[in-house]
């Protein structure tokens, strides 16, 4: 852009950013702007990764490690931890332990069960780059537990969403058909969101 010598101020537009990625700084910055003289400014991007599940009974907290972050349970035995860095971590439960491994791509994990031999591991395949033309996929989840999974496509087709099954070697994983713009794909994400089931967007491969 180009504009008159003076102090700037940029504002960053949060709904620029690509899907499951979030800003580390300002949402603003102030720029000096000199005659003949071209500035850059850059903002840190941050790869947004959550996890949330079920905790047995009795227990007040789930501890993250090695981060140290400990997380409430609520009255249902839910909890829910966002803002994740890849790689190993471990949640402890009381005496259960479980692990799992982050990617670096943006991630949304849902209904981890800690308790009873059933927990949700994350497969070390990043999700695949987002085009800027063509169809999209939506992955709403991965499940190790089957009924999982059947229970969240239940829950988007509930919802007007067509949806279906890709079963794994490890996990089985809830997507969305393919939708026809990027646009279209955002406003599905949004809808299914407001519901309370976060969304992943991918360049579909399905036919």
């Amino acid at each position: 852009m180009s504009g008159a010598p003076g102090e700037w101020t940029l504002a960053l537009d949060t709904a620029s950013l690509p899907p499951g990625y979030s800003t580390t700084e300002a949402l603003e910055q102030s720029v000096q702007i000199e005659r003949a003289t071209p500035r850059s400014t850059s903002t840190k991007l941050r790869a947004n990764r959550s996890v949330s599940g079920r905790a047995p009974a009795g227990v007040g907290e789930v501890v993250v490690e090695p981060l140290g972050i400990h997380v409430p349970v609520d009255a249902e035995g839910r909890f829910s931890v966002r803002s994740l860095p890849a790689g190993e971590l471990t949640l402890r439960a009381g005496t259960i332990a479980y692990h799992l491994t982050m990617p670096a791509a943006p991630t949304s994990i849902n209904d981890v069960v800690l308790g009873g031999g059933q927990a949700l591991i994350v497969p070390h395949a990043p999700v695949p780059p987002v085009s800027t033309s063509g169809r999209f996929t939506l992955q709403l989840g991965a499940f190790r537990v089957h009924e999982n999974a059947v229970e969240l496509l239940e829950r988007v087709r509930g919802l007007g969403v067509a949806a279906y099954l890709v079963p794994g070697e490890r996990l089985t994983f809830v997507r969305t058909e393919p939708l026809s713009s990027r646009e279209r794909a955002e406003a599905v994400s949004q809808r299914l969101a407001r519901a309370g089931i976060p969304a992943i967007l991918t360049a579909s491969s399905r036919n």
